[in-house]
């Protein structure tokens, strides 16, 4: 078919293009052709003063090279990317969720080229050499048409660099550092969706999602100086807070915080269920955990021993908050592995919110 366009949308903006509309600059006419529009741009015929001047097409071949190994990549299940960055492919193409968001192929394409640049199998990736600009860094560039989707385009890619981050911390393939530039008010005004707070939730629902999807075992990591530690490592030391004597504590007293760990101390004493416990100050004991990317540590209550046998870590908390979630999260995948690992016998784990649950939260650990 030749002459002028009658139907100026020939392809659905999810899938890859199938035809495309070509100018003849000789007949000045549009060509319908199969096949996706070849990469590249028109420049003035030069020494033109012509306001209707058809221009001079210029192919870009290296986004022309790259695209047909990209999508021979895709087709393949995209070898040699991380586990956290297939995960991500796979969530951004889940036919499920397209009732609910469903990106541009534009869009997609955009950020597998990003990654099939920095992930894909050095073979892969034969004979292309994208140029650069002599700096300390390579800078990557997707261009993408206005009303695309930009902003969308730089949040995954955000998103695919932090958790990688997070989940391969010694990969030198992703710094710790992001930058983000943004020319112009409106992008400035439409990275709104991406201030830190919002990120950050993004960011811990789809770590927590890959990081259990991706779980095969649950080793726990012992400290290499010493693994073992107990309450007769503790060393003497001095305090101007509330103290009070303890009989089943392997710990000859107990220094108070508030009132409340008071009535929880005075609680674990006399309960018929606990064989010991102490209180963890000064003891060493830390799980680990991930918020907002960082990798913190923090020291749970209590730790006491049932008469069961069972080691049980009880954390007190009132307020719950996403950090507090995160902390327990990580204090259950520990008790979990430390118990699966069968050297040191069942532990468990609970949070008091109130003084007036302990007695029934004990009881209910060790008939458990």
């Amino acid at each position: 078919m030749a002459g002028t366009i009658d139907q100026l949308i020939i392809n659905a903006p999810y899938e890859e293009p199938t035809s495309h509309w070509r100018y003849d600059r000789e007949s000045r006419t549009f060509i319908l052709e199969s096949g996706r529009r070849p990469a590249g741009y028109v420049v003035a015929t030069p020494g033109s003063k012509s306001f209707d001047d058809p221009g001079i097409f210029v192919e870009l071949p290296l986004v022309n090279r790259i695209r047909p190994r990209v999508r021979a990549w895709r087709e393949a299940g995209y070898p040699g990317v991380t586990g956290t960055t297939l995960r991500l492919l796979q969530h951004w193409r889940d036919p499920e969720a397209w009732e609910e968001r469903r990106f541009f192929f534009c869009q997609l394409e955009a950020v597998e080229t990003l990654i099939w640049l920095s992930e894909a199998p050095p073979g892969e990736r034969q004979g292309i050499e994208v140029p650069g600009d002599g700096g300390p860094f390579p800078r990557l560039c997707a261009k993408m048409a206005t009303g695309s989707g930009k902003t969308l385009v730089m949040a995954m890619v955000i998103a695919w660099h932090i958790l990688n981050r997070v989940a391969n911390p010694h990969d030198g393939r992703f710094s710790k550092h992001v930058l983000v530039v943004a020319p112009g008010l409106t992008v400035k005004k439409r990275l709104a969706v991406l201030e830190l707070s919002h990120m950050n939730r993004i960011v811990r629902h789809l770590w927590e999602a890959i990081r259990h999807e991706n779980t095969l075992a649950l080793t726990p990591v012992f400290d290499s100086e010493k693994p073992i530690r107990s309450t007769g490592d503790m060393l003497p030391w001095y305090t101007g807070r509330p103290w009070a004597d303890t009989r089943r504590s392997h710990i000859n007293r107990c220094v108070f915080d508030s009132t409340w760990e008071a009535s929880e101390a005075f609680a674990l004493e006399h309960h018929p269920d606990v064989e010991a416990w102490a209180k963890n100050d000064h003891l060493g004991f830390e799980i680990v955990y991930v918020f907002d990317g960082v990798v913190r540590k923090y020291r749970p209550d209590f730790l006491v021993r049932l008469e069961t046998g069972i080691t049980l870590v009880l954390e007190v908390k009132g307020q719950d908050s996403p950090q507090s979630q995160a902390k327990r999260a990580a204090l259950d995948e520990w008790a979990r592995a430390v118990t699966q690992h069968g050297g040191f016998g069942r532990w468990a784990w609970a949070v008091s919110r109130a003084p007036s649950d302990l007695a029934d939260l004990v009881h209910g650990q060790a008939t458990a």
